[in-house]
């Protein structure tokens, strides 16, 4: 389950600074990932998240990101419509991205091997989250903090700032209970504010109680 947890948010860094890229801005820090198109004249919100590259020993999981977490709640908490639902599944991990132009909200869901095996991966991927979102994406001043209260373990990452046209604001959580790992990630791009925390976590809280 390594990294499924941050792949949303950095992924959508990286893609907003592409897009920016393409439009012929210079923008220092954040890789731009592979396949992604030079060709695109304006940002919009991408799927959120990335294939990941290393999901550690995430096993298939039953669990659908769209009925954890449904598209009209999507929009109820973000407070706009989210029409277009684009979903995948590849290496354990499923997602569910309700989006319109400068908005989305993405949904993912993964499940490990063990109670055992997602505590300890879960203490790996708070360590490689905050070295790599703050060596590579500086410039919207990503923060990562630990919540209580909420699952068994669960993390807050925001980040917001300007960069060569880009203006960019996500608030995301990411949640452990049990062997199932799942994330909510608000990201906002060139458009309005994102959710504020308590709605978030009240989202994350309708997830739980759908969880098996």
């Amino acid at each position: 389950m390594r990294k499924i947890w941050i792949v949303a948010v950095t992924a959508a860094l990286a893609l907003s600074l592409a897009a920016c890229k393409s439009s012929g801005a210079k923008v220092q820090g954040g890789p731009t990932p592979a396949g992604t198109s030079t060709a695109a004249a304006s940002p919009s919100p991408a799927p959120a998240a990335a294939t990941p590259t290393d999901t550690g020993k995430a096993v298939p999981t039953t669990l659908d990101p769209c009925k954890l977490f449904t598209q009209s709640e999507a929009s109820k908490l973000t407070g706009v419509t989210l029409g277009t639902v684009k979903t995948s599944s590849e290496n354990g991990l499923k997602m569910c991205v309700y989006q319109k132009p400068g908005r989305s909200l993405t949904v993912q869901v993964a499940q490990a091997a063990s109670v055992a095996q997602a505590q300890s991966e879960k203490d790996k991927l708070i360590a490689e989250a905050k070295s790599e979102l703050n060596s590579q994406f500086p410039q919207f001043h990503p923060k990562l903090s630990a919540l209580s209260g909420l699952g068994d373990a669960a993390e807050n990452l925001t980040a917001s700032g300007s960069a060569q046209g880009i203006t960019l604001q996500t608030n995301a959580l990411y949640v452990l209970q049990g062997t199932v790992g799942f994330d909510l990630v608000d990201l906002s791009i060139n458009g309005g504010n994102v959710c504020k925390l308590p709605a978030l976590k009240d989202a994350a809280n309708t997830v739980l109680s759908r969880l098996p």
